[in-house]
């Protein structure tokens, strides 16, 4: 077997590896979004710890010149916006954060942040009353949000699958093997 071969065949077995990684996200995000009484935090958990995981990817681990709300931000403007459809086309990339760091650290759809909005999932685009408590009410339909993170994602690995060898894909594969190693514990 060639030197050649050899490294083709560590690539397919990378790129195997990440595309089961990520579609064991996608599959459990899909699963709880069917369900006739959807639970609308573990979705948002399960979307955004993707966004994390993605973010971490494409650009390393949080230093001084990009945190991980930088690094979670970027990626976020980079793919997931020119992917949303309807009212959560008015999101923006700190929308996402707050939001994230609302469900994820205090398990509520709100951050304490000063700057957060207040957001609120929904599995439709529903309009709501112009009321003075809703003036800064953001509306996230998470049927469109899984969609359009399916397609943030396809765009993320599109943008990334030209340098095979690049740093994404070693990250990858750290991540991966992590995942791999709890999983056997």
């Amino acid at each position: 077997m060639r030197m050649n071969d050899i490294s083709n065949e560590n690539t397919k077995i990378m790129l195997q590896n990440l595309e089961n990684f990520i579609m064991e996200y996608i599959n459990a995000i899909q699963t709880l979004v069917l369900q006739k009484d959807i639970k609308f935090i573990p979705v948002t958990v399960l979307i955004y710890t993707l966004i994390d995981n993605l973010s971490y990817l494409e650009y390393g681990e949080p230093n001084k010149k990009l945190n991980l709300r930088n690094r979670y931000t970027d990626w976020c403007k980079k793919y997931v916006l020119k992917n949303l459809e309807g009212n959560n086309s008015k999101l923006n990339e700190f929308d996402f954060w707050y939001a994230r760091c609302g469900v994820i650290h205090n398990g509520i759809a709100t951050s304490l942040h000063k700057d957060s909005k207040s957001y609120f999932y929904a599995d439709h685009d529903k309009k709501f009353p112009k009321a003075p408590e809703f003036k800064n009410m953001v509306v996230i339909n998470v049927y469109s949000l899984t969609q359009s993170i399916h397609s943030s994602i396809i765009d993320c690995l599109k943008s990334n699958e030209k340098s095979v060898n690049n740093d994404f894909y070693n990250r990858s594969q750290n991540l991966i093997s992590k995942k791999m190693h709890s999983n056997h514990k």
